[in-house]
């Protein structure tokens, strides 16, 4: 056979890393990985048998510092299980550490395989060590060791202890929630009111972040609306402003046919008199911008000039009334 198992790999490992982990040991000609729980399963062939007969004293690896346990497809369920037999856990290691920091301790206490456990929630190192051993006087010459990691001493307990054992600091009877409380943040009272007051500060918890929501919704809908207004009333009044140059220019119109009735009018009376007028100058209008001669209004003379050239016209008739009375008598 020219296939080896391995078995708790972790979901964060490629087939291209396990294989290059592999490689040290032979040629790899196939490498799959298949999922099971939080964990994958792999499955090994190497190129030639010989690389498969090291593996018989070697139980696991160490791919990117993680530990990788590996037995030889041709053992039997009897030689595989004989593997998982002798365990014990070592507790109170510190956070993220990996199997590759502990590779000194494994030496130490004649282990032959080593574990650290994952969160199934956080996918986080526990604070604890799963040690392989290959006998039960193995196994108990360890126990009887004192082990220390980092100057923090650690303590041996049976498998049957890990659901005892506190995910934060690996003592047994201790919940997380009293080993490592989160601790509340004093905030300044002015700082309360100034949140308060502004609508500011952390946001806590789904409500807040829903009532955060509504609000800036109701702002942006109040926004959308004035800026509709704006846009209607300057609709409207660009509207208005097409509109007027119609009416101004009707107004113009009738005003430009006023002056030519009254023009009309005073000759009208002018010539019912029987009077002569000495021939009228037009006025000379300067204008900016050309227009047309049906714009232009007529130009008339004020009423005042209008009736003292009346009053002399009269004058001038009795004057030679008077004249033809005296020539004649």
């Amino acid at each position: 056979m020219k296939s080896l198992f391995v078995t708790d790999i972790p979901l964060f490992l490629t087939e291209t890393q396990v294989r290059q982990a592999f490689s040290r040991y032979g040629t790899v000609i196939k490498c799959k990985l298949t999922p099971r729980k939080h964990y994958y399963n792999g499955h090994i062939q190497f190129s030639s048998a010989d690389a498969i007969t090291q593996f018989n004293d070697i139980w696991a690896i160490i791919c990117l510092g993680n530990s990788l346990r590996v037995c030889p497809a041709s053992f039997s369920k009897f030689q595989r299980d004989s593997r998982r037999e002798h365990v014990a856990i070592l507790a109170g290691i510190p956070k993220n550490i990996k199997e590759a920091d502990l590779l000194e301790i494994a030496t130490q206490v004649n282990a032959k395989a080593l574990n650290v456990p994952l969160s199934i929630n956080s996918y986080k190192p526990k604070p604890y060590v799963y040690l392989n051993f290959s006998s039960f006087e193995s196994l108990e010459a360890a126990k009887e060791m004192t082990v220390a990691f980092r100057g923090k001493g650690l303590t041996w307990h049976s498998p049957n202890d890990a659901q005892t054992l506190c995910h934060v600091c690996g003592r047994p009877g201790c919940s997380p929630s009293i080993c490592n409380p989160r601790t509340t943040r004093k905030v300044d009272d002015r700082l309360n009111k100034l949140y308060s007051r502004f609508n500011a500060g952390p946001r806590r918890g789904r409500q807040d972040s829903r009532q955060s929501r509504d609000t800036s919704n109701s702002r942006s809908r109040s926004h959308s609306n004035s800026r509709s207004r704006n846009n209607n009333s300057s609709s409207s009044r660009s509207n208005n402003s097409n509109n007027n140059p119609n009416t101004s220019r009707s107004n113009t119109s009738r005003n430009s046919n006023r002056p030519n009735n009254n023009n009309n009018n005073s000759r009208d009376n002018e010539n019912s008199s029987g009077l002569t007028q000495p021939p009228h100058r037009p006025q000379h209008i300067i204008s900016t911008t050309p227009t047309s001669s049906s714009n232009i209004p007529a130009s008339t003379l004020p009423q005042h000039v209008i009736d003292e050239l009346k009053g002399r016209s009269k004058r001038s008739l009795t004057l030679s009334i008077l004249w033809k009375k005296l020539s004649l008598g």
